[in-house]
């Protein structure tokens, strides 16, 4: 049953289904790609050793434990390990995890980036928001920006994304950006 608590969104996005592109990634002075991402508020960078402490006090924060973490606490070690993981696939695939900072300050107010979608072959979106910053349309700016470098840079033909049922402003957010739904089951099982 897609209202069951167990019961998860799978959301499909694919380029031609988004409205909005953000500009391009900026490029290094040798032509190389940057992984850093502009928005017309936001500044994304590829999340280093630098943001390991804003990072588990944000996945820590109760609110946004809830959605990312079944509110369990996030161990110092798994979010270095979560880090160190983001920095190695930037090296080898181009993707990872970017902290999300204001375009004018530079704390911490977030998390969006491309993963190894488990157990299925496929990229995942994920993205995380400080309560403070929820309701500005800030999350769908950087998923936008992130979106935008999965299809324009990395040529995706599709990125999915997972909400649990009960987070109706994910699913909000991620059908905005065109995701088409399906449900998956605590077993696993697909519906759509």
């Amino acid at each position: 049953d897609p209202g069951s608590p167990s019961t998860i969104h799978l959301l499909h996005l694919a380029p031609q289904l988004r409205r909005r592109r953000p500009p391009r990634p900026l490029s290094d002075d040798d032509g190389a790609m940057s992984p850093t991402l502009h928005t017309a508020r936001l500044v994304l960078t590829p999340v280093g050793d630098h943001d390991l402490a804003p990072l588990h006090a944000h996945w820590n924060d109760p609110q946004v434990a809830r959605w990312l973490w079944d509110a369990s606490p996030v161990p110092l070690q798994t979010v270095a390990d979560l880090i160190a993981h983001s920095n190695a696939t930037f090296r080898t695939a181009a993707r990872g995890l970017w902290a999300i900072r204001p375009a004018t300050a530079a704390p911490l107010v977030g998390a969006c980036g491309l993963s190894a979608f488990e157990p299925c072959p496929g990229i995942e979106l994920l993205y995380s928001l400080a309560p403070t910053h929820w309701s500005k349309g800030l999350a769908t700016e950087a998923a936008t920006a992130v979106l935008a470098y999965a299809f324009d840079v990395l040529t995706l033909p599709e990125v999915l994304a997972t909400t649990d049922d009960a987070n109706k402003a994910s699913i909000h957010l991620l059908t905005r950006l065109g995701g088409r739904s399906s449900f998956v089951d605590a077993a696993g099982g697909l519906e759509t």
